[in-house]
């Protein structure tokens, strides 16, 4: 009920368009290869890797779920981004870069996750999953999202 109310309440977008693009445009380092040589990306690894380490101690099963970001799944936005940023390079973008380094590396550290990006991809090609201008899931995006992994925790059990 109070996700309704709030999704009903702040229909109007969060950032205004330019401020929404450049965020997108920031966020786009992640599909270039070079953002993977970086120390983020390096402090990023050691952080799931300490998770994993406290909840194995504990155990307690460890599930990383891979979220999409909405550059990932709308089409319009990536046009946008591309007819807005000239300096976009659109030749060394790799959109799904990010989920495949992400499952690489779990693959590497036994690590269990869920990819959203895929079905989130198929939906998004007729449903607004995000809300306008704020790099948030909207309530289909987030009842969307809530599907996705409970139908593949259940497939784990």
């Amino acid at each position: 009920m109070f996700l309704n109310e709030f999704t009903k309440k702040n229909s109007n977008s969060t950032f205004s368009k330019s401020n929404f693009l450049n965020i997108e445009k920031n966020r786009l380092e992640i599909c270039y290869q070079t953002f993977y040589q970086t120390e983020h990306w390096q402090n990023t690894k050691i952080t799931i890797l300490n998770f994993k380490e406290i909840l194995d101690k504990k155990n307690i099963k460890f599930i990383l779920i891979i979220l999409p970001d909405q550059f990932q799944v709308d089409i319009n936005l990536q046009k946008e981004l591309f007819s807005n940023f000239k300096d976009i390079d659109r030749n060394q973008i790799i959109f799904d870069l990010p989920q495949k380094k992400i499952i690489e590396f779990c693959n590497k550290n036994n690590i269990e996750y869920i990819d959203i990006l895929p079905e989130f991809q198929k939906v998004a090609e007729n449903t607004e999953l995000y809300l306008l201008q704020d790099t948030h899931f909207n309530l289909k995006g987030n009842r969307l999202c809530s599907e996705i992994i409970a139908k593949k925790i259940k497939d784990l059990k």
